[in-house]
């Protein structure tokens, strides 16, 4: 009876391996595939210079000037750009921590701007796609991407 058995198993292990086997080697009748890809996932490997950390310094200047000129009560052509540069943060502080807060211990791209009013000067700084926010008692970042110094 065990003799029996055993080749019934044999005998259907022989047949689905040859079933599997099939046509390997005919490439003739199968259908082509595409990749798969996934809705995140990058298309094209860009390297760090091209890879979009932070807006245009542009609009992130003009968004820290509308944002000065409500917080003082001044016009905006009374707002000065001392500096505009893509730097990267320490951490999640972005360069401003407050008391009391935990944040994040990982390197963040982001935007140090520094406007000017009168004889005072305004730090504003954001993180990677973040609108830039005042910052009363800055900290350095760690590096400097691109310096922009232009009075506007």
């Amino acid at each position: 009876m065990k003799k029996v058995a055993v080749m019934l198993l044999v005998s259907s292990l022989l047949f689905t391996l040859a079933a599997c086997q099939g046509n390997l080697g005919d490439t003739e009748n199968v259908a082509p595939t595409k990749p798969v890809i996934e809705k995140d996932e990058p298309t094209s490997v860009m390297n760090e210079a091209q890879k979009p950390d932070v807006e245009d310094l542009d609009s992130q200047v003009s968004k820290a000037k509308v944002d000065l000129s409500v917080r003082l009560g001044v016009a905006l052509d009374e707002i000065k750009l001392i500096q505009a540069s893509k730097v990267t943060w320490p951490d999640g502080s972005l360069g401003c921590p407050q008391k009391g807060m935990s944040y994040t211990q990982a390197l963040v791209p982001g935007v140090l701007i520094i406007l000017s009013a009168g004889n005072s000067k305004y730090n504003y700084h954001s993180g990677r796609g973040g609108d830039p926010r005042y910052c009363a008692t800055p900290r350095l970042p760690i590096s400097k991407n691109i310096n922009l110094n232009a009075m506007r």
